[in-house]
């Protein structure tokens, strides 16, 4: 959601700023690269044995960031709420709301799981909020952390879903979110071992500590990898995690020029949409 403005903040004891113009094609093309960026790394760090293929489709109306002041200017009645709009101006990690996203109808706004023909594991919301900076006289875009959840009702048809804004670096952010479903997915492919598993990206060496009330501050894995040397390990497998997901294909075309094993079983392709 490339136009997600803030009005109220647009209406100033000054006058009323006139809106931002709509983000240019350009920039919504650097996001897509951004995203294949993504997919690329985690490809290469989990040995290519996993393929995210991201499928983005975009809701590029005027949006409005929170309510329509009571005196709004002709230019900004109106506009539809932003579909992760939370009720605060800022709603962390993510900054904002989780949803479900139709890929058929991105306009369509549910509380509800949907049914997609396509077996997403993972959905991205990402809203590119912007708001008139009184002082520096510029519309602004918020930056945001990334919230997640797993795939833990994958049963109930809900995949794992991440939310985060658009003002800071989409590649890390995606790579990071949705690096965290595909925890929840090796979880639920039976990768009950430390040593076969994909790592928890935020890191913390094994530990039991007594508390003083006799409980005991307690984490039986370590989610540290061993393999420092690679690429910068928030994003890095072990040799076999991810090898056997619970979801996704191995139908992959062979190209036996690029020396990657498309055609074999240890390649799975896995799905998300992000908005």
């Amino acid at each position: 959601m490339p136009n997600v403005i803030n009005v109220a903040s647009a209406h100033t004891s000054e006058g009323v700023q006139p809106p931002p113009p709509k983000m240019p094609a350009v920039d919504i093309a650097r996001i897509r690269r951004e995203y294949a960026e993504c997919a690329r790394f985690l490809f290469i760090n989990n040995g290519m044995r996993v393929w995210v293929d991201c499928q983005i489709v975009v809701d590029d109306r005027l949006q409005r960031w929170g309510e329509e002041p009571a005196q709004a200017h002709e230019a900004y009645r109106g506009w539809p709420v932003c579909r992760n709009y939370a009720g605060l101006d800022f709603s962390g990690p993510g900054g904002g709301d989780f949803t479900f996203v139709d890929a058929a109808n991105p306009r369509r706004v549910s509380r509800t799981p949907i049914y997609d023909q396509r077996r997403f594991v993972g959905r991205i919301e990402q809203a590119f909020v912007r708001r008139w900076n009184r002082d520096a006289r510029r519309w602004e875009f918020y930056n945001s952390g990334g919230g997640t959840h797993g795939i833990d009702e994958r049963s109930k048809g809900i995949p794992g879903r991440s939310q985060y804004l658009g003002g800071g670096d989409t590649a890390w952010l995606a790579t990071h979110e949705f690096h965290h479903p595909l925890e929840s997915l090796g979880a639920f492919s039976l990768a009950s071992r430390e040593d076969d598993r994909v790592i928890f990206d935020h890191f913390a060496p094994r530990r039991r500590v007594k508390k003083p009330d006799g409980s005991f501050d307690e984490r039986t894995w370590s989610t540290i990898p061993c393999r420092t040397g690679r690429l910068p390990a928030w994003a890095s497998w072990e040799d076999g995690a991810g090898a056997r997901p619970s979801f996704g294909s191995g139908s992959a075309p062979d190209d036996p020029e690029d020396g990657q094993p498309e055609a074999e079983d240890r390649i799975h392709r896995i799905a998300c949409v992000g908005e």
